[in-house]
């Protein structure tokens, strides 16, 4: 489950502004300044929501706060180059952070599922109970999965023969199990936020 914290004031200005700022005017640049801490990244080799998750991560082992969970609003529309990038970065993000990273895009939740044995917990009144299983490595990925209307026992996904898309959700419990990691989709219920 996600816990979002926020009131009043807190909500309208973002504690770290982080990028290599080269579609920022300057006067939103200035304004920001002003009242959140900004860093610039200017390393052209990595993304700015790569930095942003090192940044992230790097505070939240400095300061000792306990973040449950980095949540990514968009970044998975528009141009398909910058959607492609930003679900690299999430493969990326199991060797930048130990702390879960997941996308909302307004019509979607996701996330990469690192190695291993997983189990989610479903709150069924937010989802359509669409849902896909991607994988995203050139690597064989093998999967188990339970809790689905398509369930696969060591199944070998692949790009260039089967992947999971459309499969449906029935259960409130998922049961998932990668060889390699794999990309997690499931459409959430118009306006609906977990």
């Amino acid at each position: 489950m996600l816990r979002q914290d926020c009131c009043d004031g807190s909500l309208k200005w973002p504690t770290i502004l982080s990028g290599d700022f080269d579609s920022i005017s300057m006067e939103t640049k200035e304004l920001f300044t002003s009242h959140s801490a900004v860093i610039e990244t200017p390393d052209q080799d990595k993304t700015d929501l790569t930095k942003c998750l090192e940044i992230v991560a790097q505070r939240e082992e400095v300061l000792k706060k306990e973040v449950e969970t980095i949540l990514v609003l968009g970044g998975f529309s528009g141009r398909f180059d910058h959607t492609l990038a930003s679900l690299n970065t999430f493969l990326l993000s199991h060797e930048l952070t130990p702390i879960p990273v997941l996308a909302l895009d307004g019509e979607n939740l996701i996330t990469v599922l690192s190695k291993g044995k997983h189990e989610i917990l479903i709150d069924n009144s937010k989802t359509t109970g669409i849902c896909g299983l991607v994988p995203f490595c050139q690597q064989v990925t093998i999967v188990t999965i339970d809790g689905f209307q398509w369930n696969l026992e060591n199944f070998e996904l692949k790009y260039g023969g089967l992947i999971s898309t459309s499969n449906r959700i029935v259960s409130n419990k998922l049961k998932i199990e990668t060889s390699s990691p794999l990309i997690f989709t499931m459409e959430l219920l118009e306006n609906e936020i977990l």
